[in-house]
């Protein structure tokens, strides 16, 4: 199985014998990472994908060199079959040559040296960002990659290179990326009180990381406060965020009720709110593109 051929827009698999069609036709698409150390085109064949935690499982392929040749009594085109005729008339030993051939991945590095690396799929522009997240060798050889969307494309908008903080030095963004993509997860698979939890707790990242040491290791209230003055709607999504948080905790809502303060408890709607209040802190702080 250790190849991987097209012709005429079909793909098939084998090795250097016997090749049979693949149905349905997979989805194959151009990849670039570092990690695969080659000067030719590599592919990335899915298997599959969860649109809802974002995850795809696949394999590597790399394009052949030397373009390889079957018999045609050797490919099993299946139900696609285009040369059934050819088989039964005598061509069977005639030579059938695919439009493009790519071999199976085989990677002389440790698991442990790919995981967290970066791949982007697709080409001419039209691209996206995974992180690999988990590797394994299957039964067949074949290292079964699996992959991790880091877009934040329609959820929050990208963060702009570099970030700076409101003095204008560069900051490190790791906090501010693993807790945008904390929030991200918690957007796609949780519900509303653990969302705004988390919102919460990414606006205070960014607030902190935007103000300065001095800001950190206070609750989120008291850094809203050493928002600079002119940075109106910025302290304003972050105070609604930060107001939305008690209305997921059921002690503080009895509490509330005990006061004559009802809270409304959170909806779907308020937490998806509180994400894209912290899209308009991004923007407003000139994290983003506007």
């Amino acid at each position: 199985m250790e190849k991987l051929v097209v012709s005429q827009g079909l793909f098939y698999e084998g090795n250097a014998n016997d090749l049979r069609a693949i149905h349905p036709i997979p989805v194959v698409s151009n990849v670039s990472c570092e990690f695969i150390a080659s000067p030719a085109e590599v592919a990335f064949r899915e298997d599959s994908f969860d649109p809802v935690t974002r995850i795809r499982r696949g394999r590597f392929y790399v394009k052949s060199s030397n373009i390889s040749r079957w018999h045609i009594g050797r490919v099993d085109s299946g139900s696609f079959d285009p040369y059934h005729i050819g088989k039964h008339n005598g061509m069977a030993d005639k030579m059938w040559t695919p439009d493009v051939s790519y071999d199976a991945w085989q990677p002389n590095l440790r698991p442990e040296s790919i995981e967290s690396r970066i791949v982007r799929i697709g080409d001419s522009g039209f691209e996206t960002a995974w992180r690999v997240v988990g590797s394994e060798k299957i039964s067949i050889g074949h290292v079964l990659v699996t992959l991790r969307a880091v877009s934040l494309v329609g959820v929050l908008p990208d963060l702009i290179k570099p970030i700076v903080d409101k003095d204008g030095a560069k900051v490190d963004t790791g906090a501010v990326h693993a807790a945008l993509e904390s929030l991200v997860d918690a957007f796609h698979k949780q519900q509303p009180t653990p969302i705004v939890d988390v919102a919460r707790e990414t606006t205070k990242v960014i607030l902190t990381t935007w103000i300065g040491t001095h800001a950190q290791g206070k609750d989120l209230g008291d850094v809203v406060k050493e928002i600079p003055k002119g940075k109106n709607i910025a302290c304003w999504a972050a105070s609604v965020v930060n107001r939305l948080h008690p209305r997921g905790k059921s002690s503080e809502r009895e509490s509330r009720e005990e006061k004559g303060l009802p809270l409304r408890p959170l909806t779907t709607e308020d937490a998806e709110t509180s994400v894209h209040l912290v899209g308009m802190l991004l923007r407003e702080i000139g994290w983003s593109t506007p």
